[in-house]
């Protein structure tokens, strides 16, 4: 992560980054005596953070964790209008009623998927529990098609 993105980020982004510690180091298989040594932090430091003992862990101490644990701590930068556009749709889904709010990602997804086009790398696909679920145990509402056909690899709009 740059030094610029990283001073971005406000003590409750910090906290919320330090709540998925433990969850991320469980999921790698690590103790946290090992986490720590592969960090280069205390075992004790580790443990505070990951039982919210410390009020906004230093981000430096956040980066070398993340990174220990192969974790990209940055987030995706947009364009600008992406970035407005990402918090109207953000702020549209949270007035979804929770019950709701999955199906109306889906619809949202796959409305935006189908104007990128039938060769696209994106395919829609439900979201409630559906799939792989991501590290932080969520569902994704899109992955990437499978690859163009090849000769050994029938098209799925042909019969095989």
């Amino acid at each position: 992560m740059s030094r610029n993105s990283s001073e971005k980020l406000t003590a409750q982004d910090r906290l919320a980054l330090a709540r998925r510690v433990k969850e991320l180091r469980l999921q790698a298989g690590y103790r946290q005596d090992e986490l720590a040594e592969l960090a280069g932090v205390s075992r004790q430091t580790l443990s505070d953070i990951e039982n919210a003992n410390t009020n906004a862990p230093q981000m430096k101490t956040l980066v070398r964790i993340y990174d220990a644990l192969g974790v990209d701590i940055a987030p995706p930068e947009f364009e600008g209008q992406t970035q407005l556009w990402l918090a109207m749709l953000g702020a549209l889904i949270e007035a979804v009623p929770e019950d709701r709010r999955s199906g109306a990602v889906d619809k949202a997804v796959v409305a935006i998927t189908s104007e990128i086009g039938r060769r696209s790398n994106v395919t829609p696909f439900p979201s409630r529990n559906v799939g792989t679920p991501t590290e932080d145990g969520h569902y994704l509402a899109a992955r990437e098609a499978d690859p163009e056909p090849t000769d050994e690899q029938p098209s799925y709009d042909e019969p095989s």
